[in-house]
């Protein structure tokens, strides 16, 4: 009996280690096989413009394969009949340029089409030469594409895409293009530009029109983030004085940014939506303010921004309202509005006319999520 009893045990065990077998992972790929390389991108293709964290998970999963494996898969892909495959493939190329040499060229003729965020993108990642060519001629052409060269440039190593960007803010008479390269240079964090907006700031003079370039400099400075900046700021909006135009108030949100406890220049974009500016009460805010301060106001990251919004919805008309809704949503929130207000300003919206994201927040969306 003992026996029998010893026997079952042992046939117990046996099976269960078979069991723990059976659920094992099968073993990696051998080295230069790119059969998981070429898995990932192909998984990637239908996931990139609607996933945000898609294209930068492959990057990351592709970098743990090994070198010609993956040289092997971007090379396949890259040439691929399916669009999508490519255009993921693409994405990727920029980080593994120089796995091997026959991804440049295909990177570059791909580049070489009509731009779009991704083949744009993949230029600014890939740091090739002819790609920064390529981007500062994107730079030079109409439409949204202009933009994607805007941020293409705030991720570019090296001083020339900082150069390419003040002179961009000094002389592009567009204004969204000019405020988007403002903000780019901001996220570069270059201490050469904070000179040389600074130096920008410094010549801003009392006028009854907005000056564009006081305007970008105090958005740059404003992102850049250097408390130093502060002093400039002041002065420049002191010189300002009471015309209280868009420039002051971007100065006023650029000062917010580098000291979130400052209250006051808080009140200055906050005021603007009540139809008053603070240093002119007899004269109202115009349309004009009044969206600038939305969409200063929806970029400083502050819990109280919501509440200013809502009570802002009181009673406006058509226009002011679409900016109220549009600067919701670009913060991703639904406003919580009494059942008076909603009624109210679904009332004044225009039919037809949603409001656009893109117009309210300076970074253009990129398919990827935060690439820069």
């Amino acid at each position: 009996m003992l026996v029998l009893f010893a026997g079952l045990v042992a046939f117990v065990i046996w099976g269960a280690a078979i069991v723990r077998g059976s659920k094992k992972t099968p073993p990696p790929p051998p080295p230069g096989d790119p059969s998981r390389a070429l898995e990932l991108i192909t998984d990637l293709a239908p996931k990139l413009r609607s996933d945000d964290d898609a294209g930068s998970t492959c990057v990351g999963a592709l970098r743990m394969i090994e070198r010609q494996a993956r040289a092997e898969a971007l090379v396949h892909c890259l040439r691929s009949d399916d669009p999508a495959v490519a255009e993921a493939a693409l994405y990727c190329a920029g980080d593994f340029v120089t796995d091997d040499e026959r991804i440049a060229p295909l990177l570059l003729a791909a580049g070489e089409g009509e731009p779009n965020e991704v083949s744009t993108y993949a230029l600014a990642r890939s740091g090739l030469p002819e790609a920064l060519t390529r981007i500062k001629a994107i730079l030079n052409e109409s439409g949204p594409s202009r933009y994607q060269a805007i941020w293409a440039l705030a991720i570019w190593d090296g001083p020339e895409a900082t150069n390419t960007l003040l002179d961009f803010v000094v002389t592009e008479p567009d204004p969204v293009a000019g405020m988007m390269a403002a903000e780019a240079l901001g996220y570069r964090r270059d201490t050469g530009a904070y000179r040389a907006l600074v130096n920008l700031l410094e010549t801003v003079q009392p006028v009854a029109e907005s000056s564009m370039i006081g305007e970008r400099a105090a958005l740059a400075l404003g992102y850049i983030g250097q408390k130093s900046a502060v002093k400039h700021l002041r002065d420049a909006s002191h010189r300002v004085g009471d015309y209280n135009t868009t420039e002051r108030l971007t100065m006023a949100f650029a000062l917010c940014r580098l000291r979130p406890d400052d209250d006051y220049n808080f009140w200055v974009l906050q005021r603007s939506l009540k139809g008053k500016l603070p240093d002119a009460p007899y004269r109202p805010s115009g349309l004009d303010e009044f969206v600038t301060a939305v969409r200063l106001l929806i970029q400083l990251d502050q819990p109280r921004v919501k509440q200013v919004l809502i009570d802002a919805s009181q009673g406006v008309e058509a226009d002011r309202a679409q900016a109220i809704i549009a600067g919701f949503a670009a913060m991703g929130l639904e406003p919580t509005w009494d059942e008076a207000s909603r009624s109210h300003v679904l009332k004044e919206m225009p039919e037809g006319r949603a409001p656009k994201q893109k117009a309210w927040v300076l970074t253009p969306p990129w398919p990827f999520g935060d690439a820069r």
